[in-house]
């Protein structure tokens, strides 16, 4: 083979690697998304412990799934002292999708403002690994003025 040859073979393998199927393709859905891996993995939830009135802060919640789960999106419901953080992560649902064996993690962020000083709290909703029963992370934040 030229030099030429093994060039546009190699162009042709990287092209071909770089158009991964995408679990989309098999038609897909949100579903709550998987935050606890289970003891002794906490689920990793990162959120300020203090904040200011008014003033927008990021919550950060890593999801898991397999290799058929692609990063959803997140949903929001802010109160004036306390947010609901959801995230989803997408499915395929045709059960013929290829899928690997390996375990991914998908970083949500969520931009939460809350309104009232004082205490407030920040609950994110997901799933369990091992059973998909629904789990609840809360934290505790202090609100400043």
């Amino acid at each position: 083979m030229t030099r030429r040859g093994l060039l546009l073979a190699v162009a042709a393998l990287t092209l071909a690697a770089g158009c991964g199927i995408t679990y989309a393709d098999y038609g897909s859905e949100p579903r709550p998304a998987v935050i606890d891996l289970g003891a002794p993995d906490a689920p990793q939830v990162v959120v300020p412990r203090e904040v200011r009135v008014g003033v927008p802060f990021t919550v950060r919640v890593t999801t898991f799934g397999g290799g058929c789960v692609d990063k959803g999106f997140t949903e929001v419901a802010a109160g004036a002292s306390e947010a609901d953080v959801r995230p989803y992560d997408f499915h395929p649902t045709d059960e013929n999708a290829p899928c690997t064996r390996e375990l991914r993690s998908h970083l949500h962020e969520a931009s939460v403002r809350l309104e009232q000083p004082g205490t407030g709290t920040v609950r994110v909703h997901g799933r369990r690994m091992r059973d998909g029963e629904p789990v609840t992370v809360t934290r505790a934040i202090t609100i400043t003025l």
